[in-house]
């Protein structure tokens, strides 16, 4: 990641096993897009278009796609530098792109029979309520079962998929910096164990002391970007053998 004129060092994930990348596909991008290389005398002109109908998610839409029909590798090495600011489509759409982002799993879900019901996606999609959280806490332990049911040799890729979007339905609530919501998905799903010990202290304080939660978790975030700054190199330093995740 290129934050500035930093370079923060990262490591390849180990979930992108040989035979895994279809199965997490379903879950999240797997590719960052700059990175991506294509065939193009294998995949058809007609495969390669972003559809307009996934706004501000068409990759995620596309690299689902091909992952499905064709064999897609990683490779470990850092050769792209992704650069982070608050200008960026990420940054500025993310609201939407999430909701974008619900609705291709719920798509994915439903294809391989993991989901019956896309209505709790969507509804938490829609707004970050009481009852959309307990709902949507419901629903993430039933697809852990669903998962559990599938055949030992593809499970992993599953369950890695499945944690994967955890954090993003986590991150999606925690944003909403209403920390009695948070308490209540973490403390639903059995999950508090999860996520890092600073931020269970912040958010346990939810139930007695909402404004100390608050202030815990601010407290956080700056420790996250002080963490950032020191781990980062001048940007002309030469990048690791392996670095980007």
């Amino acid at each position: 990641m290129l934050i500035g004129n930093r370079i923060i060092r990262g490591r390849p994930n180990p979930i992108y096993r040989p035979g895994s990348l279809r199965t997490l596909s379903m879950f999240f991008t797997i590719f960052m897009h700059s990175t991506v290389v294509y065939n193009r005398t294998i995949i058809p002109d007609e495969m390669l278009r972003y559809d307009s109908n996934y706004v501000h998610a068409e990759d995620f839409d596309l690299f689902r796609r091909i992952a499905d029909r064709f064999p897609v590798h990683m490779i470990d090495e850092p050769l792209v530098a992704y650069r982070i600011h608050e200008h960026s489509v990420t940054s500025k759409h993310k609201r939407q792109m999430r909701r974008t982002h619900l609705s291709i799993v719920a798509e994915n879900l439903a294809r391989d029979a993991l989901l019956d019901d896309s209505a709790v996606l969507e509804a938490i999609g829609a707004a970050v309520t009481g009852d959309a959280v307990a709902r949507l806490a419901d629903w993430v332990l039933a697809l852990e079962r669903a998962i559990a049911a599938r055949p030992v040799e593809v499970r992993s890729a599953y369950e890695d998929g499945a944690l994967c979007f955890f954090y993003f339905l986590y991150q999606l609530i925690a944003d909403e910096e209403q920390p009695r919501l948070t308490h209540e998905f973490l403390t639903r799903t059995g999950k508090w164990g999860l996520i890092r010990r600073r931020e269970r202290y912040g958010l346990l304080a939810a139930t007695r002391a909402p404004w100390c939660s608050r202030i815990s978790l601010a407290a956080s975030r700056r420790v996250d970007r002080l963490a950032r700054h020191l781990q980062s190199v001048p940007a002309a330093t030469v990048l690791p053998e392996h670095g980007l995740t």
